[in-house]
């Protein structure tokens, strides 16, 4: 039977062992600044890089970026259950040596050498160093957010992962936003010195830093080595099973989250589309606009702090989807000269996008906390993992789904057909997404009880 849903805990209210400092804090966020500034690139500046400088095939670059795409979503879960098996300074001990193939990777991509004449030779380098980011990116984004939850053997740290999570995407924006105008200004030399010493500084400062073991208790690099986890006894295996962190809560946690990760992808596939083509803005306009979201998102990710430590992250979700839902609802009011309301949409929606990148990694750790040590925190990679895979799907399927339903519906890029059609996928189905999210949302525990 499910336990009955139970009044959310303030995060204020909780306390750690041991003290949190703002350089752990810090040390710990800068891989973010890695993982945004690998994967960006990869699909904004590749297909024009190797179709258009190098000569490739267009259609043979999209095909082999889809691959590598499906390959890296694939595999997180499994590189989440390895993770999980590692004893002694697990993160550490994945996250340094991914970094490595990481930058070898994309300098490989971006800087390929001159002697590649062939596009059979250039479209296997491609693959291959393709595939060496997106799975070496892979490895350390699931060790990167399971962290969190395995920081310390305390049993209620979710005000210490606030303040790590939080500054793990705000570093993770400030990625994205530098990545995309290097990217955009074909500025490859720039990306990967920047790659470079952004990845060494990482691999140097996240050494030291705490972390646990499978038995619970805190390590750190030099303190105990890493190695797999013993075989499991018959009698565990059986305490296993029945100690299934995939509880229905758990499920419908994941569900919630792809919902709203679907709704949210759907805008971001459509935005240069809708833009240009609805409002006839231009494409300085357009990066203007997508600018003023993401330096929104970061102001929220710090405005929802002290919400966050009051009202708890299961609120604050359900509150940043409602604002993203009515933002939504707005847009569909605009007309086609309505472009300083969208900009304000762009704020507000800049702003709730800044307590969705925090409240789900919370969110997940509530439920691995609540779940029994031998499958709860434990087997926070196992998770992250399969929320990862899940995220991944989602981005594909706004692509996948979008594209051809607008086309069915009439629109026409850089034209006037379909615009109706533009609109109504662009707000009106991620409003109705949205919508989901909210009501699966409502039927979870605010805090989950073992």
């Amino acid at each position: 039977m499910l336990p009955e849903p139970a009044r959310e805990q303030p995060l204020s209210s909780l306390s750690a062992e041991q003290p949190l400092t703002q350089t752990q804090i810090w040390r710990y966020a800068s891989v973010g600044v890695v993982t945004a500034s690998a994967s960006l690139p990869l699909y904004l500046l590749v297909p024009h890089l190797y179709a258009q400088t190098f000569g490739a095939s267009l259609a043979a670059v999209g095909l082999i970026l889809m691959a590598v795409r499906l390959l890296d979503a694939w595999t997180d879960p499994w590189f989440g259950r390895l993770i999980d098996r590692t004893e002694g300074a697990r993160f550490q001990v994945w996250i340094r040596p991914a970094l490595v193939v990481l930058v070898i990777g994309f300098v490989a991509l971006f800087l390929p050498p001159a002697g590649l004449l062939s596009d059979t030779a250039l479209l296997i380098y491609l693959a291959i160093s393709a595939s060496l980011i997106s799975l070496a990116n892979g490895i350390v984004t699931v060790a990167h957010q399971s962290w969190p939850v395995r920081w310390k053997p305390a049993a209620h740290q979710l005000p210490d992962q606030v303040r790590l999570v939080s500054a793990r995407e705000w570093l993770t924006l400030v990625g994205v936003i530098v990545s995309a105008a290097l990217a955009a200004g074909n500025q490859r030399v720039a990306l990967s010195i920047i790659l470079i010493a952004a990845a060494g500084l990482s691999f140097w400062l996240v050494g030291g830093l705490p972390g646990q073991g499978s038995d619970g208790h805190p390590a750190s690099v030099g303190q105990a080595p890493a190695r797999p986890a013993s075989p499991a006894s018959p009698e565990r295996l059986a305490s296993l099973n029945q100690a299934n962190p995939m509880n229905p809560h758990m499920v419908r946690l994941l569900t919630m989250l792809t919902v709203n990760a679907l709704a949210s992808a759907i805008p971001a596939t459509l935005f240069l589309f809708f833009v240009s083509d609805y409002f006839l803005a231009s494409r300085t306009t357009a990066s203007v606009l997508l600018l003023t979201y993401f330096v929104s998102a970061l102001v929220g990710i710090a405005l929802w702090q002290r919400p966050l430590a009051r009202l708890g992250p299961h609120r604050i979700m359900t509150t940043a989807m409602v604002m993203g839902c009515l933002s939504f609802v707005w847009v569909l009011l605009l007309a086609h000269d309505g472009l300083i309301g969208f900009a304000i949409v762009c704020v507000l929606t800049g702003l709730a996008l800044g307590a969705e990148l925090i409240c789900p990694a919370l969110l997940i750790g509530q439920q691995l906390q609540a779940t029994p040590q031998s499958l709860g925190p434990s087997q926070s990679a196992t998770i992250f993992g399969r929320w990862q895979l899940l995220a991944k799907c989602s981005l594909a399927a706004a692509a996948g789904l979008c594209l051809p339903g607008l086309a069915l519906l009439g629109y026409e890029p850089g034209t006037s057909e379909g615009l109706e059609g533009l609109l109504w996928v662009y707000a009106g189905l991620p409003c109705l997404l949205k919508l989901v999210a909210i009501g699966l949302q409502s039927k979870i525990p605010t805090t989950p009880l073992p």
